[in-house]
């Protein structure tokens, strides 16, 4: 496991351009701090996932190191025109952007025959692995700015995060969810902000079609799904 391009969180101010990555085991391209990175026009083909059991969400911190993803983005990060296509992980993976920010850093980018097409963690990765603490949006995060097509699972995923959520900009075609949000329990009970989520400029339309059944599978659903081009 290992990633194509690292930037650390001590990295600021990478111009990332016009790469292309094949077969990946591990993440993509990883960002994990807000560096102030133009990460812009890459492309990842076929990402990998090892075969792992669920005993990897025991051995680390967050269960979100067990799955790879092509983009892994930090907050405070630029992403415009990348391309994923093929893989059992999520095409972006990021802690959103700052809704606050004058204008959104996301636009442009398309993920086809992933699991996932943009997944939305309240910490997509832990510090104790070099994700910078205390940058991420806590009230509102802001996401989108990508087209997913042929996607095995969610086309947009929100994954229990604080705060509110603005999706814009994003389309997802031939998806089994087109947008999904889970809601923490602590936060339905009062211990955070009331958390609304707004959709604006998005469409969604068809259905994803084939080897829906593999997602039952028991120790590790996450190396199930695959697209045709894995298939």
């Amino acid at each position: 496991y290992s990633n194509a391009i690292g930037l650390r969180h001590t990295t600021k101010k990478v111009t990332l351009h016009n790469n292309v990555f094949f077969h990946v085991s591990g993440d993509g391209v990883r960002a994990d701090g807000a560096g102030q990175h133009q990460i812009v026009g890459n492309a990842i083909v076929r990402l990998n996932m090892q075969a792992l059991t669920n005993a990897c969400d025991r051995a680390y911190f967050n269960r979100w190191l067990c799955i790879p993803a092509a983009f892994r983005i930090h907050s405070g990060n630029t992403v415009k025109d990348n391309v994923v296509v093929s893989g059992p992980g999520a095409g972006y993976l990021t802690d959103g952007e700052h809704c606050s920010a004058a204008e959104f850093s996301w636009s442009g980018n398309y993920a086809r025959g992933t699991r996932d097409g943009i997944v939305v963690a309240e910490k997509p990765a832990d510090a104790t692995f070099n994700w910078e603490p205390g940058t991420s949006p806590t009230t509102c995060r802001r996401v989108g700015g990508a087209l997913a097509h042929a996607i095995a699972d969610q086309g947009i995923m929100v994954w229990y995060v604080t705060g509110a959520v603005e999706v814009q900009d994003f389309t997802a075609v031939d998806a089994s969810i087109g947008a999904a949000a889970i809601l923490d329990g602590k936060a339905m009970a009062g211990y955070h902000e009331t958390r609304h989520i707004t959709y604006s400029n998005c469409a969604f339309a068809g259905h994803w079609d084939h080897q829906a059944a593999c997602r039952s599978t028991a120790d590790y659903s996450w190396g199930c799904k695959m697209s045709l081009l894995d298939s």
